[in-house]
């Protein structure tokens, strides 16, 4: 799939698949997906055992953990990780998940590698994690391998590498692992013709029994983004109705609000759907903002509504809307459009002044001065057009076409809230929390940012991510941050792609496979 400034990044989420091996059998058995850090409730359907027999067989466990089976100590972190006959503990379901990983068994490497991956009962280590699974994916896991390939495609924790990543994942697509065998058409495109026609298999195994030789220091629902800033706009397919409104349903949190919606492939929308998108607009939410504008673009096929298009794509590019930049370019393109813009911009429509300091501030234009683009906004912006206001207030903040001023700022973020703007108060948020410009009550504020989140807040998404970074308002949460930022990455979102990477980087070590330059 080719996009502009596609985005592949890899995440390995907060869904977990963990194998749990039975005191009398070999080292395989079920697997049970995780989706939240709480242990699953066990199904009345199933016979449950008498508590003596419980308790009997928990001592049992126990005891041959602590005489060292390597078994029983994975069982034993397993039961204290699903609270099964046990309390709940990840620390101690850490502890001996780790004990049973540096035995060498295979399903505790890759369980250890995932609560490394996520910060449970463990401090977040992504490093430690890509050891544990590149050792589970050698004794020929599969849900291993495909992790091991994922991490080779996002430049986080290894270098990118497309022809290692094909490896592990055709390993993994070949043993039956059906995610593995979704992800490798994905995949395919990025590798070389010659490695494809060549036995895959022994034309990269060299490089990787190489990682493995490296690797000898140390004992031994998963979600898919790449991160790929190259491809150029020409090579983007067409921005379809159906790619904008999967886009929209992966970034709500909400499934009430999304039922609610009820968006179809026209984006034909009744007067309460567009007041919900235009709220959502207003929350942060690019991919809001891009149906929007491609519903005045389209739909109501007027000139001037194409305006309102190219101002919420404005807004959607601002939020680093890849799609949006398609959709806009191809917009202005139009000399209908052009000739209508200058007519409006003459009639000093809100709008349309809007669009002309955007266009100019995106580099699309090249009509006005620096001088010239701030006072166009500010015309705008005294027309009460809420989105001229905010953005004003960002470039005073910013110092950009403007000297800072953050008195500015803030009288104008909060004339803008009063007036209604959700942005206003999300933008006074993130400049307390990221550079403490400005004060605000850290009480109920990780709860409003989850609101935020839920109607598909970019901006709170990153505020948050901050908050668990610093302990701003909240216990710092290094792993929560990653999750957050993450999030925001994969949907286009270069400064937060960029704060993960810095996080990332805080913690990497210093061997050579680690170097990503």
């Amino acid at each position: 799939m080719s996009r502009n400034k596609l985005q592949l990044i890899v995440i390995i989420t907060c869904s977990l698949i963990i194998f749990k091996p039975d005191l009398i059998a070999q080292d395989s058995s079920k697997s049970l997906v995780l989706k939240t850090n709480r242990p699953r409730q066990s199904s009345p359907f199933f016979y449950q055992p008498d508590l003596a027999y419980e308790i009997w067989q928990q001592f049992k466990v126990m005891q041959a953990a602590n005489a060292g089976d390597p078994l029983a100590m994975h069982e034993l972190g397993m039961r204290y990780l699903l609270g099964q006959g046990i309390a709940p503990d990840t620390l101690k379901a850490a502890f001996w998940i780790k004990q049973a990983a540096d035995k060498e068994i295979t399903s505790a490497r890759y369980n250890y590698g995932i609560l490394c991956l996520n910060g449970w009962g463990v401090d977040w280590n992504p490093f430690e994690a890509y050891k544990y699974f590149l050792y589970a994916a050698s004794d020929g896991m599969p849900q291993s391998q495909y992790v091991i390939g994922l991490l080779n495609t996002d430049n986080l924790i290894i270098r990118q590498n497309w022809e290692n990543a094909y490896y592990w994942i055709k390993k993994s697509a070949d043993a039956g692992f059906e995610p593995a065998k979704d992800i490798l058409q994905e995949i395919i495109p990025k590798v070389s013709p010659e490695i494809l026609r060549s036995d895959s298999e022994n034309f990269i195994q060299k490089n990787v029994n190489k990682k493995l030789s490296e690797d000898e220091d140390f004992n031994s629902s998963i979600g898919l983004v790449f991160i790929d800033f190259d491809n150029l706009i020409d090579s983007i397919p067409r921005v379809t109705n159906s790619i904008l409104i999967e886009d929209l349903t992966n970034a709500l949190e909400n499934d009430s609000l999304l039922n609610s919606l009820k968006i179809d492939s026209t984006l034909n929308f009744n007067a309460q759907q567009l007041e919900q998108i235009k709220i959502l607009g207003d929350h942060s939410c690019p991919e809001a903002l891009t149906i929007l504008g491609k519903s005045y673009e389209y739909r109501y096929n007027d000139i001037l509504n194409k305006i309102k298009a190219a101002e919420n794509y404005i807004r959607a590019i601002k939020l680093d809307s890849y799609r949006s930049r398609i959709l806009l370019y191809r917009l202005i393109s139009d000399n209908q459009f052009n000739d209508q813009l200058n007519r409006s911009i003459e009639a000093n429509e809100a709008s349309a002044l809007y669009v002309w300091y955007g266009l100019n501030a995106l580099g699309l234009r090249n009509d006005l001065t620096s001088n010239d683009i701030i006072t166009v906004l500010q015309k705008a912006s005294a027309k009460e057009h809420l989105p001229s206001i905010v953005e004003l207030g960002l470039n005073y903040y910013t110092g950009n076409f403007v000297s800072k001023d953050f008195d500015k700022v803030l009288e104008l973020w909060k004339y803008a809230e009063s007036r209604g703007s959700i942005e206003a108060r999300l933008r006074i948020f993130a400049s307390a929390v990221f550079d403490r410009s400005f004060q605000t009550s850290n009480e109920n504020l990780i709860t409003e940012l989850k609101h935020h989140i839920k109607q598909g807040s970019i901006l709170a998404q990153i505020i948050l991510a901050k908050c668990y970074e610093d302990g701003f308002g909240t216990q710092k949460r290094i792993s929560e941050a990653v999750k957050n930022y993450r999030w925001a990455a994969q949907r286009g979102n270069n400064f937060a792609f960029t704060k993960l990477k810095e996080i990332y980087n805080s913690l990497r070590p210093p061997d050579e496979k680690f170097k990503l330059d």
